[in-house]
């Protein structure tokens, strides 16, 4: 994923936080728990929402969360929260 290689690219890049590989790599665990956690809340969703409204959403979180990686990617926060989001929407 590029949020990993952001994570692992040094400071003097003007975009990286210097993270050691095997830090680096646990930067798509927030998306993992972030889709997981959405898949959970379409299923219940579903029956009372039709899935055709679902998947726009879910794309424009997915959207949101690509533009605040865009943007806010000097800190590590930043990059775990847009991860986060960004699992939210793929999980959508």
């Amino acid at each position: 994923s590029i949020s990993s290689l952001v994570a692992q690219a040094p400071t003097s890049t003007g975009y990286g936080i210097a993270l050691p590989v095997f830090w680096a790599g646990f930067v798509m665990l927030p998306l993992s728990v972030g889709s997981f956690l959405a898949n959970r809340m379409v299923r219940r969703l579903a029956r009372r929402i039709p899935l055709a409204t679902l998947l726009p959403i879910g794309a424009g979180i997915m959207a949101a969360a690509g533009m605040q990686l865009w943007f806010a990617h000097t800190a590590l926060w930043e990059i775990l929260t847009g991860m986060l989001v960004f699992g939210l929407g793929m999980g959508a």
